[in-house]
């Protein structure tokens, strides 16, 4: 007790030193074990949130294509979500987060995005299909020209059909292509609300 009254802790100039040594130890094991912990949970979450920016305009695409949508509506679709998706892989590339919930979720992504693209190309290859079985139909193309397959010449009833059957084709090609889309965006969904 000092003069005073008051309690004073008397220590050595060495004793200082070791608390010093023990302090900045305690605050280098504070640092390494809680801080990493603190950021990649700050990383997993933002990894979260800009993944389901991508999937949203995945989902927008998804539903227009379900209600039915224009040729040009879809294309505006499409460019948002390549745009969302880019830029969603862009900031997550393999360094900044591993882990196989993610590399699967941004893999499922990236196959819903192509999907929607390819399914754009048949849709164009469907449409060009239709634009020839319309014409060919009502302009009476084939009375005047014969088509030969395999050796056999077509009457122009089996040309109409087979021009017919091209446009069934690209039409259930792209039918499929939408459905694995679809499919694609609601696993995407699924694996983000389970991340």
């Amino acid at each position: 007790m000092g003069e005073d009254g008051s309690h004073r802790i008397r220590a050595e100039p060495w004793e200082w030193g070791l608390l010093g040594v023990v302090v900045v130890f305690l605050i280098a094991l504070y640092v390494t074990l809680y801080v990493p912990r603190y950021q990649e949970r700050q990383r997993t979450q933002q990894f979260k949130a800009d993944a389901e920016q991508a999937i949203i305009t995945l989902e927008k695409v998804a539903a227009a294509v379900e209600v039915g949508v224009r040729r040009t509506e879809y294309s505006s679709r499409l460019v948002d979500a390549k745009a969302e998706v880019g830029r969603f892989l862009s900031r997550w590339p393999d360094a900044r987060i591993r882990s196989q919930r993610a590399d699967s979720l941004k893999r499922t992504v990236t196959r819903a995005l192509n999907e929607f693209v390819e399914a754009g190309s048949t849709w164009d290859v469907l449409n060009r299909a239709r634009e020839d079985y319309e014409y060919s139909e009502r302009s009476g193309f084939y009375s005047r020209i014969a088509i030969s397959i395999d050796g056999k010449t077509l009457t122009e009833e089996e040309a109409l059909e087979r021009d017919r059957q091209t446009v069934h084709f690209w039409q259930d090609s792209l039918n499929k292509e939408w459905a694995r889309a679809v499919d694609l965006v609601k696993e995407a969904r699924k694996q983000v609300n389970e991340y």
